[in-house]
């Protein structure tokens, strides 16, 4: 019988998800059913974990709309992080102007949905949204307005429906603007809007983190100094300060030594550290042909685990690592499990 995820107790108690796991049907052999298969036997001390982190908060980013909106979809997604140990999810939200002109959240039943089964199954979800010109003064209004839609969607759902935080995957370095050189003039404008949506976030509800994805670059180059907020230090700083914690994307498949996850991280865990703020690693797994170095996309999920491995116990005592970032879902899955089998008539 298939598992039902609406009626999960909280799972964030268990060391396993066995207890829910789908029982695998004759005949079914698809990558979901064996993984779930592993876990039928809560009770069984045979049973191993295929949490990938245990004891270490894992999150995931989850780009795509079908998640949200499909509930055989969705429920596919938590039961995955349950499997998998996965706490915390980061999943895009999407707009639709009002009836009255107004941003509104698109699909709100579906989030409502989502964040429901979410929280029965003990999986934590944050809105993330994102854009390269996110961060410019000329579309500040827009970013904020698109925030408000998420705050009042928030606002207007039962205490155990709620987002536990907005998250942010601006990436502006990618944009014309920064290409062309106007580095400081889109680092001071970017701040600027992290400092408006601080602010919004804090005022809407408290309780709320507000965090910002960041590449592992900014750190030890001097074009990225500039003075904000009455103090002068790189970009990484500026932005920590203005984050409850960030998501570095630190990607790269060799966890420890040179030019390894660890390594290139090592200024915003020092910074992280030094203002008593959390710092989450990242691992990639989409496809970069440019760049295979940096992703897992193509390697085995024994490379993969450890990786994870080694690199959570380098800084099992560093008080700035908050745990592990895997981007990104349908890819993750597909390194784990394999490409989807159809279902059989």
């Amino acid at each position: 019988m298939r598992c039902n995820i609406t009626s999960v107790t909280l799972f964030f108690t268990a060391i396993t998800c066995a207890a829910y796991a789908r029982p695998q049907a004759p005949g079914d052999d698809s990558p979901t059913s064996s993984a779930a298969a592993a876990h039928t036997q809560a009770n069984d001390s045979s049973v191993v974990s295929l949490h990938l982190a245990p004891g270490v908060e894992v999150g995931m980013w989850v780009w795509h709309r079908e998640e949200v909106v499909d509930p055989a979809t969705r429920e596919r997604l938590l039961e995955f992080c349950q499997t998998y140990g996965i706490t915390r999810i980061f999943v895009q939200v999407r707009f639709l102007p009002g009836p009255d002109g107004r941003t509104s959240l698109a699909t709100p039943e579906a989030w409502h949905a989502l964040l429901t089964d979410a929280g029965r199954a003990g999986i934590e979800v944050e809105a993330l949204d994102g854009g390269n010109e996110m961060g410019f003064a000329e579309n500040r209004a827009d970013t904020l307005a698109k925030l408000d839609a998420v705050l009042a969607f928030h606002r207007a759902q039962p205490a155990d429906a709620r987002f536990v935080g907005i998250r942010y995957n601006i990436e502006p370095y990618t944009s014309a603007r920064w290409r062309a050189g106007e580095i400081q003039a889109v680092m001071r404008e970017f701040l600027e809007t992290a400092t408006a949506l601080r602010a919004a976030v804090r005022a809407a509800d408290p309780a709320l983190t507000i965090s910002h994805d960041i590449p592992a670059f900014y750190d030890g180059q001097d074009k990225y100094i500039l003075r904000f907020d009455g103090a002068e230090k790189n970009f990484h700083r500026h932005i920590q300060d203005l984050a409850d914690f960030i998501g570095l994307m630190s990607y790269r498949t060799q966890a420890t030594g040179p030019n390894s996850v660890a390594a290139i991280s090592a200024g915003e865990l020092a910074y992280g550290r030094e203002i008593g703020r959390r710092v989450f690693l990242s691992l990639e797994t989409v496809p970069l042909a440019d760049t295979p170095q940096i992703t897992f996309h193509g390697r085995t999920p024994e490379e993969y685990r450890a990786a994870i491995r080694e690199l959570t116990d380098h800084l099992a005592d560093d008080d700035a690592f908050g745990g592990l970032f895997l981007h990104q879902y349908r890819t993750i899955r597909t390194l784990l499990e394999g490409p989807a089998t159809p279902a059989r008539p």
